[in-house]
């Protein structure tokens, strides 16, 4: 028996579903898709404002694109969230990682997805795979999102994964993330995914399985 935790973005999805899930609520709301184009567009200054703050440790565009929720209503961020995934985030699967979940889930072990997307995204990532996960927290005031994130799971990881494993279970790692690497020197294996033909920097370890896709 062991518990399978793969991460969500590029991992599982070609996809940043941050970004993504934006993209599909700014069809209907567009002061999201304002702020948006405003922290992703490269003609806007703040893409590059928000590249220099990623550089310096910061990662200020997140921060920025989830003010955009601010007042915003739980039951329309969950409704977006299945949205998205259902009309944009399944065409973006990379199979090989399917098909190492289908392998787990066959051979009984725990599947959990833990990732620092939003907890919303993540949520319906996890109903329609039928698997359990965990994403960031968003604050709520009530029913209302603050637009800011309450608990944010970047490079926080492994202490999650060691209070949810069990006595004797192994621990099985998938990501692409180089923030999860807490998670990874915990894992009793990992495999380190490599998106969009990154080359194979093994800044894991030695010890690590590496999938280019």
């Amino acid at each position: 028996m062991a518990l399978i935790v793969f991460d969500l973005c590029d991992t599982l999805y070609a996809a940043n579903t941050t970004r993504g899930f934006l993209q599909h609520l700014g069809r209907s709301r567009p002061k999201v898709a304002k702020v948006l184009k405003r922290w992703t567009s490269r003609s806007s200054p703040g893409f590059w404002l928000g590249a220099i703050a990623h550089r310096l440790g910061r990662d200020l565009a997140r921060k920025r694109m989830v003010g955009a929720l601010a007042g915003l209503d739980r039951a329309e961020l969950a409704d977006a969230a299945d949205g998205y995934v259902a009309a944009d985030l399944a065409g973006r699967a990379n199979a090989p990682l399917h098909e190492a979940l289908a392998w787990h889930r066959a051979a009984g072990d725990r599947i959990f997805i833990l990732t620092n997307s939003l907890d919303p995204v993540v949520q319906a990532v996890a109903e329609h795979l039928g698997v359990e996960g965990r994403g960031s927290l968003l604050e709520w005031n009530g029913d209302r999102c603050t637009g800011r994130i309450r608990d944010d799971l970047t490079g926080r990881k492994g202490r999650l994964a060691a209070a949810m494993r069990q006595v004797g279970e192994r621990l099985v790692v998938y990501t692409d993330n180089r923030t999860d690497r807490d998670l990874v020197d915990l894992a009793d294996e990992a495999t380190i995914v490599l998106p969009h033909g990154r080359p194979a920097e093994r800044w894991a370890g030695d010890g690590c399985r590496y999938v280019q896709l």
